[in-house]
């Protein structure tokens, strides 16, 4: 049960993080993501044209390593930011509609360990570092550009 809602308070965070992203046109989630310095351009966070043949878990991992690459870029953020990130497990992969969620464990150093909000309960500091800090990914399929391919998004 607290694993249930860790993920979902860690998904309503992104989809918080997301609509303060995105605005109305795509025009304007340019302009907000280049004035926040908290703003994470979640398209980032997209995987197109992958084959048919890369598996879930390595299309998890992708996406994953995307957006934490774009929370890196957030260096006057110290509340989201980070300077570092090792992803430790990515598995449990599940079906949910005819889109996937997959369990994730990762390792990252915050721009700031005082001010950082993406600290949680399951999470622990050592030293510089938040270990093991645990989320629930979901990812959305849809048509690649070709016959053989697949793009995924992160579902936010």
């Amino acid at each position: 049960m607290k694993k249930t809602i860790t993920i979902i308070v860690i998904l309503v965070a992104l989809g918080a993080i997301a609509y303060g992203v995105y605005g109305v046109s795509p025009k304007n989630n340019v302009e907000k993501v280049a004035t926040d310095p908290c703003g994470v351009d979640l398209r980032a966070a997209f995987l197109n044209d992958a084959p048919f043949s890369m598996t879930e878990t390595e299309v998890a991992t992708t996406i994953l390593t995307q957006y934490l690459e774009a929370l890196k870029k957030l260096t006057a953020c110290p509340t989201i930011g980070i300077t570092n990130y090792n992803i430790t497990y990515v598995g449990n992969i599940r079906e949910v509609k005819g889109d996937f969620m997959a369990d994730v464990k990762f390792d990252f150093k915050p721009i700031s360990i005082t001010e950082n909000t993406l600290i949680s309960a399951e999470a622990r500091v050592d030293g510089e570092w938040i270990r093991d800090k645990q989320a629930g990914l979901g990812i959305i399929r849809a048509s690649g550009t070709g016959t053989t391919t697949v793009s995924y998004r992160l579902a936010i």
